[in-house]
């Protein structure tokens, strides 16, 4: 099959696959950080301050990784293109990023493969308190007529939370382009955004959903909990754990450990009687500054995205969904078949 890109596309992921090189030797470690000789040793990619990773800071802080055998180093990165890069290089054994990006660089034969989903879908559509509602009551149909005309606020031109939003329309039978995307940026940019009214509504995700919902703003679609078309809350596995085949072969026991320590950890996670201990796990991890009660919205933001975050399998079906989805509303002409999709899970 022929496998069209963009030329924007082209261009990002080259970009990505020299950037490789260049980031291998700031993400090194030397032997001060050398683990015991009893514990396997693998590099991860970590975001601080978001909420989709929380199975993995459970299972680094309470020892589910330990008790399996392996050390894991959290590395701080800035993006999933960085994290790719850091994993083409060697310098990272498993990246974290949105589905997109992984599948991009598969089907540019970067030979990647998924170990394990860092989450399910993690987003909500927020509306302003005071939007016009003409459907209210219409399910999450009538929230998206109510956002013709409208202005959506989304991280970035062409990121996720637009193409979410694209999905959401066409599955409504509306046009995705009859709306008018805004980019804001995240976290405090994307709050002060929201807050101002630059924006009708905003596809957020935790730690931001919480505080906007404090502050005022009303939930739309509750993406995370289910809400929404089939199509986009059947997903699946969103954002996933990835590395190089060759080396995921290489450390195969390793790589078991991580994967059966984000297990145990996803069904501590899931117990009531946990709660308490798992909000004192994120704290540190999870700024809620400038906020009345700040335990108390850890505590809801835990609850709210349990079922995303404590998601850790990856299947061919979830990737196969993806194509399906990145085709129609993203204008990225993925390969379809079965041999293209099953190898790139381990």
């Amino acid at each position: 099959m022929k496998r069209i890109f963009t030329g924007k596309m082209k261009s990002r992921l080259a970009a990505i696959l020299a950037l490789g090189v260049a980031v291998a030797a700031g993400l090194g470690y030397g032997t001060a950080n050398a683990a015991s000789p009893t514990l396997q040793t693998i590099r991860v990619q970590y975001y601080p301050g978001v909420a989709f990773q929380q199975t993995l800071q459970v299972a680094k802080d309470k020892d589910f990784f330990a008790r399996a055998n392996v050390d894991v180093k959290l590395i701080n990165t800035n993006s999933g293109p960085e994290g790719l890069a850091a994993v083409i290089s060697g310098s990272l054994d498993l990246a974290s990023t949105n589905i997109d990006t992984f599948l991009a660089a598969a089907a540019r034969g970067a030979g990647v493969q998924a170990v394990a989903a860092t989450t399910g879908p993690y987003f909500s559509v927020l509306l302003q308190s005071d939007l016009k509602r003409n459907h209210q009551g219409e399910d999450w149909i009538g929230v998206m007529k109510d956002l013709v005309g409208k202005r959506l606020g989304v991280t970035a031109r062409g990121a996720g939370t637009e193409t979410f939003y694209r999905a959401l329309f066409s599955s409504a039978g509306l046009d995705p382009a009859s709306a008018t995307y805004v980019a804001i940026g995240q976290g405090a940019t994307a709050l002060s955004a929201f807050q101002a009214k630059r924006v009708d509504s905003i596809m957020a995700y935790q730690p931001l959903t919480e505080r906007l919902l404090a502050s005022g703003a009303v939930m739309g679609i509750d993406i995370t909990n289910g809400k929404g078309p089939k199509e986009i809350a059947g997903l699946g596995a969103t954002v996933v754990y990835f590395g190089m085949k060759k080396n995921l072969d290489s450390k195969r026991e390793a790589i078991k450990s991580f994967v059966k320590g984000l297990n145990d950890a996803a069904d501590w996670s899931k117990k009531p009687a946990n709660l308490d201990d798992l909000a004192a796990v994120m704290k540190p991890h999870i700024p809620m500054n400038k906020v009345d009660n700040p335990e108390a919205m850890l505590k809801k933001m835990i609850e709210r995205g349990l079922n995303a975050t404590t998601l850790t399998a990856v299947s061919t079906q979830d990737l196969t969904r993806w194509v399906l989805l990145l085709d129609k509303h993203a204008n990225m002409d993925l390969p379809k078949e079965a041999a293209f999709v099953k190898p790139l899970v381990w």
